[in-house]
C-alpha cells in the first residue's frame, strides 16, 4: 500500500515537543497546587481556635478564669479526618482548681486533641503544641493548633497557629 502525500499527521518529533511542553508546565503547576492545598487546610485551624477562644471566653465568663479543661467546658474537637492537633502543650492545676472551686469539673486531662487522619500521612500529636501553648494562671492563655500538612514529620515541615485571650490568632511557622 502507497502512503499518499496529502495524507496529515503529527510527526514524532512534534509529539515529542507537545509532551516536552506539558511536563514542563506540570513541573510549575504542581508545587503552586501544593501550596494553595495547605492555604485550604489552614482553614481548619482557624476554626478549631476560634471554637477554643469562645470556650474559653466562657470559662472566663461563668468562673473568672481561663482553664485546660476544654472538653468540660464544651470544646468538641473533631473526631475523624482532622488536620490539626489543638490544645495547650501541657495542664495548668491551679487555674483548673479556680474553675473547679466555682464549680465544673475541671480535670488536668484533656487538654490537648490529637490530629487523626486514619492512614493519611503523619499525624500531628498534642506534644507537638508549642511551648507557649499554655493557661497562665487562669488570667491568659495561649492555645495551639499543629499540623504535618507536607506529608513530613513534625518538626521543622509542621505548619503552626496560636490564638490567646485577646483574639490574637498567628500563623507561627507556616508548613506547606
Amino acid at each position: 500500500m502507497r502512503v499518499k502525500s496529502w495524507e496529515k499527521g503529527f510527526t514524532l518529533i512534534e509529539l515529542m515537543v507537545v509532551v516536552a511542553i506539558i511536563g514542563i508546565l506540570a513541573s510549575i503547576a504542581i508545587p503552586n497546587f501544593k501550596k494553595y492545598q495547605g492555604k485550604a487546610k489552614t482553614t481548619e485551624a482557624k476554626i478549631q481556635l476560634s471554637a477554643v477562644f469562645m470556650t474559653e471566653q466562657q470559662l472566663d465568663n461563668e468562673y473568672d478564669s481561663y482553664g485546660t479543661c476544654l472538653e468540660n467546658a464544651g470544646y468538641s474537637a473533631p473526631k475523624k479526618n482532622n488536620y490539626y492537633a489543638i490544645g495547650f502543650k501541657q495542664p495548668n492545676a491551679s487555674a483548673n482548681k479556680n474553675i473547679t472551686d466555682a464549680g465544673l469539673d475541671c480535670p488536668n486531662t484533656g487538654f490537648q486533641f490529637d490530629a487523626n487522619r486514619g492512614s493519611k500521612g503523619k499525624i500531628a500529636k498534642g506534644s507537638d503544641l508549642p511551648n507557649d501553648a499554655l493557661v497562665n494562671g487562669g488570667t491568659e492563655y495561649k492555645a495551639g493548633a499543629v499540623a504535618v500538612l507536607d506529608g513530613e514529620k513534625t518538626g521543622p515541615n509542621s505548619d503552626t497557629w496560636t490564638i490567646d485571650q485577646d483574639k490574637d490568632l498567628r500563623h507561627v511557622k507556616v508548613g506547606y
